[in-house]
Order: C-alpha cells, then sequence, then structure tokens
C-alpha cells in the first residue's frame, strides 16, 4: 500500500510496484530499479512476460515547492513466475510503502485498490467490479 499523505499519487491506495521510466530507459530497465526498490525483491533471475501496456491515468501531483502539475501515466505491466510460495519470498516495503501484501486473486475486491489497477485487474477478468 502507497503510504497516505505522500508527495506521490495514489497514496493510501494498494498498488503494483513500478515507476517513472526515464529518458533513455525501457520499462524493463526501470523495473530492474524499482522493483528492488520498493520491495527489496531482486528480479534478475527471472523471465518477465509482457501483459499489457494500455493503462492510462491523469493525476494532480503537489510538488514539495507547493506547485500542482497534471500527472500524465501511462503503465508497461509485466509478470514475473517466481516460483514456490508467496510467503516463503522475502519482500520489505520501500520507502514510499506503507505495507506489501501478496493477494490471491480472489482476495483482489478486499483491497483499496488504485484506479489503473482496478481497470487492469477487471480487464484480465481477475475482478468484475470494484465498489
Amino acid at each position: 500500500m502507497k503510504k497516505p499523505g505522500n508527495n506521490g499519487v495514489y497514496g493510501g491506495y494498494w498498488i503494483l510496484p513500478g515507476g517513472i521510466v526515464e529518458d533513455g530507459q525501457t520499462p524493463l530497465e526501470t523495473l530492474s530499479h524499482e522493483i528492488p526498490d520498493e520491495t527489496n525483491l531482486d528480479l534478475s533471475a527471472y523471465e518477465a512476460a509482457f501483459v499489457d501496456d494500455s493503462g492510462e491515468d491523469t493525476a494532480e501531483l503537489t510538488l514539495s515547492t507547493g506547485e500542482t502539475i497534471l500527472y500524465q501515466m501511462r503503465f508497461s505491466i509485466y509478470r514475473f513466475i517466481l516460483g514456490g510460495a508467496a510467503a516463503d519470498i522475502d519482500v520489505r516495503p520501500g520507502d514510499e510503502l506503507a505495507r506489501l501484501d501478496w493477494a490471491a486473486i480472489q482476495n483482489l475486491p478486499n483491497y483499496n485498490l488504485c484506479p489503473p489497477s482496478v481497470k487492469l485487474f477487471q480487464k484480465l477478468g481477475y475482478i468484475s467490479f470494484q465498489s
């Protein structure tokens, strides 16, 4: 879960870990440093499978200077098969996250998911609606 009240977007929502793709980087290169920073999980030994890149969202973001900007986001989603039981995989939240959780697909509707995650999980057929 993203920490409430931080300077980023989706504070207080459950999010998929990731980050901003910097100039000259691919989405996978971004994941190679963002995932360890946010989860303490090293994915370098695992193969990435592309899932979706149609997700978009726009949000207002207030910078530390007090300036408000319109933040346009595009999401590239990849799947990694880690093997083993989720409970045995050590993950720890980075600075931006309040909590991490392995969620069974059937439990996704019980989470306060950020809007792009709701759209993605609906598209994949994991959830039918989010209240």
